[in-house]
């Protein structure tokens, strides 16, 4: 990617570099054929709408549903995305949907409050297990996509909230299903909720969720959200091909499955572990020791550390991590306990560092977090600190 964005003209690198915050995401701009313009009804932070810019693709936006549609010609393809996801659905009304219809606009519509002649229920969220993991999973139910992607491919949608809608047909659904990349045994015969399907009776494309957040919510895999998309715009141009979009996720590896690992890779993942406990802010500083108990005795808890929070320096322990499942707005939640065995790794870690990298402060840590453990917390008082008990030492 980094060859071909060097060959654009400095105008356009600029243009993009102006248009997108840094450290967010980087699209490609090479194979974009598409035949425009599309007309968008969200805010220009939508991920959708700033990969479409930033891809040199003529789009024009408007915040509210009517402007957008008041102002496409004739034919055109419109986007109404919903900015308020989760909290609030889009709404669009009775009249807004009758205009489109005159002017024969291609509707594409994301979890939206009324559709006209279906029923559209409550807001829900997918299915989770006793630790928040993801029950239900989004599959590609036809052949729309094929041959990129597959019938029964399956897609990441993390902690996806979707308005109930019944329709007999669907391109993307929802449904606990088994298998990693593919549904093996198919859909289950009951439970199969529609989340991207075609209006049986008029030119709207539904989204029961919001598909266009997919940077910010970190859909995956990414390699395969671009050919959904491809599909949407050209049911929104009427069949004319469309280019392929192409970004870069906030979150990747950090070599290409074909690089060859330069010789000091294992000792730099060592260093960014390492640092990644401070970065993370991880380390229980005096002043807000108290929210992790607080925090520690409920479940459920989705309270994030605040930044500017002071780093602790191992007195006060270090909290366990981050779950690792994914929340809508791709953020993931902490763990607050404070658990023996997170503990004692990261002192390991620290003194390895210490060791190796020559760092005493690193050093102090692992020290600091032995004492916390033996010493100066309950992790080593009451029976286990009783000779007696079964669980002495533990």
């Amino acid at each position: 990617m980094a060859n071909k964005v060097a060959r654009l003209p400095r105008r356009d690198v600029l243009k993009v570099l102006g248009a997108v915050p840094l450290g967010t995401f980087f699209p490609a701009l090479a194979g974009a054929r598409m035949k425009g313009p599309l007309y968008f009804c969200c805010g220009e932070k939508n991920d959708l709408y700033r990969v479409v810019k930033a891809s040199d693709i003529a789009a024009s936006r408007y915040n509210r549903a009517a402007d957008a549609i008041a102002h496409a010609p004739e034919g055109a393809g419109v986007l109404i995305l919903a900015d308020n996801y989760p909290h609030q659905r889009t709404g669009i009304d009775d009249r807004e949907y009758a205009d489109a219809r005159k002017k024969r606009l291609r509707l594409y519509v994301e979890f939206p409050d009324s559709i006209p002649g279906l029923s559209v229920g409550d807001p829900q969220r997918v299915a989770q297990g006793r630790y928040h993991n993801i029950l239900e999973r989004c599959v590609v139910a036809t052949d729309s996509f094929a041959p990129a992607l597959k019938r029964m491919r399956i897609l990441a949608l993390h902690d996806c909230i979707y308005v109930p809608v019944d329709s007999q047909a669907a391109e993307l659904v929802l449904a606990r299903v088994a298998g990693f990349d593919t549904a093996v045994y198919g859909l289950p015969k009951e439970g199969v909720h529609p989340l991207l399907f075609k209006h049986p009776e008029r030119d709207v494309l539904v989204a029961t969720t919001k598909l266009s957040e997919f940077l910010k919510g970190r859909y995956a895999p990414p390699e395969a959200w671009p050919h959904v998309w491809r599909w949407i715009f050209d049911w929104l141009l009427a069949g004319r091909e469309s280019g392929l979009l192409r970004w870069t996720p906030v979150v990747r590896p950090a070599f290409t499955r074909d690089e060859h690992l330069p010789v000091k890779a294992e000792l730099d993942a060592f260093s960014k572990g390492v640092a990644w406990y401070s970065d993370a802010n991880l380390f229980v500083a005096p002043s807000w020791k108290s929210m992790v108990y607080r925090y520690a005795r409920k479940s459920n808890v989705r309270h994030n550390m605040d930044p500017g929070w002071p780093l602790g320096d191992g007195s006060e322990g270090v909290l366990e991590g981050f779950a690792s499942n994914i929340e809508w707005n791709g953020k993931q939640p902490v763990g607050w306990n404070l658990r023996n065995d997170c503990i004692g790794e990261v002192s390991m870690s620290m003194a390895l560092s210490g060791a190796i990298e020559k760092k005493p402060e690193n050093a102090t840590i692992a020290h600091n977090l032995n004492n916390f453990i033996y010493f100066n917390s309950q992790l080593s008082a009451a029976p286990r600190d009783d000779p007696r008990s079964p669980s002495y030492g533990l």
